[in-house]
């Protein structure tokens, strides 16, 4: 929607934004902008009338400053074709603008709100001509990934919150089931299949080398006499993942299977390449007596 202030400043939301990819600004243009922001962001004095606390600084993201101006895509459908997933995301433009000083008292006068969100943690910066866009975001799994054991353990928790429920699993019904316990073998495949997957960027039980699940487990030493495994893209925490497996009939038919009696899992993501984006892997097993 265009708003009512200076120099023809356009504000685009996730429903608006008319974008796609196409060259950053040059590097000292946009870096320059971006530095004057994180200034303003340090000392932000006072916002619609209201003091504000001092901001963490964005840092640049090469898909955010890839994102072109004007050229008939959402902001996000943009950002998807940029492999970058956010959890929150906005974009404005400023025309008729020559330089960052420019741009930056514009912003200052008709966007503090926008400009001073907390929540923001990314930025990229475009220029065409006179035409600049900004694009603030908060990447998906911002401050909410620990250590990749300590996230499998509370899947662990989370799994076995879910199996001590009767439930039905798209039409099949499940009594409860006993607790599954942690196996450290299952947690080192799942940690290998999860990384291989941020790596190639596919969600996928067949590895990028053709390895099945009972390969996986096999290659870590464990004996097994039954296995399973369940994945998701995209969630932020463990129990997230959890519910996903729940409400998605195969994945609550592993999750609720009581002849599985331990259980690994973890996440792994590439940052730059998904903005954030994780791939978790639960594997599931019995093990051979």
């Amino acid at each position: 929607m265009t708003l009512s202030i200076p120099a023809n400043l356009l504000c685009l939301s996730l429903a608006s934004a008319a974008l796609m990819l196409a060259a950053p600004a040059r590097a000292n243009e946009g870096d320059q902008l971006v530095s004057l922001i994180n200034a303003w962001r340090a000392a932000p004095g006072s916002c619609e009338g209201r003091r504000v606390a001092p901001l963490s600084a964005l840092k640049t993201r090469g898909a955010l400053a890839q994102l072109g101006i004007d050229s008939g895509r959402d902001l996000k459908q943009a950002l998807e074709h940029a492999d970058y997933t956010p959890r929150h995301s906005e974009a404005l433009k400023v025309s008729g603008v020559s330089d960052a000083r420019g741009v930056m008292a514009i912003l200052r006068e008709g966007n503090c709100r926008m400009m001073l969100d907390a929540r923001f943690a990314d930025i990229g910066v475009v220029r065409e001509g006179s035409t600049w866009q900004i694009v603030l975001a908060q990447p998906l799994m911002e401050g909410k990934l620990k250590d990749w054991k300590d996230a499998g353990r509370a899947m662990l928790r989370a799994a076995n919150a879910a199996r001590a429920t009767g439930r039905s699993c798209g039409g099949r019904d499940f009594p409860a089931a006993p607790p599954l316990k942690w196996d450290s073998k299952l947690a080192d495949a799942a940690l290998e299949h999860s990384r291989d997957m941020a790596h190639e960027a596919v969600l996928s039980h067949t590895g990028s080398d053709g390895s099945t699940v009972g390969k996986r487990i096999t290659r870590e030493g464990y004996t097994w006499g039954l296995a399973g495994e369940n994945i998701i893209l995209g969630v932020g925490t463990a129990e997230d993942a959890v519910a996903g497996w729940v409400d998605s009939p195969g994945h609550c038919v592993n999750l609720m299977n009581p002849a599985f009696t331990e259980m690994g899992g973890a996440y792994a993501l590439d940052r730059e390449r998904r903005g954030g984006n994780a791939y978790w892997t639960q594997v599931l097993s019995t093990p051979r007596r």
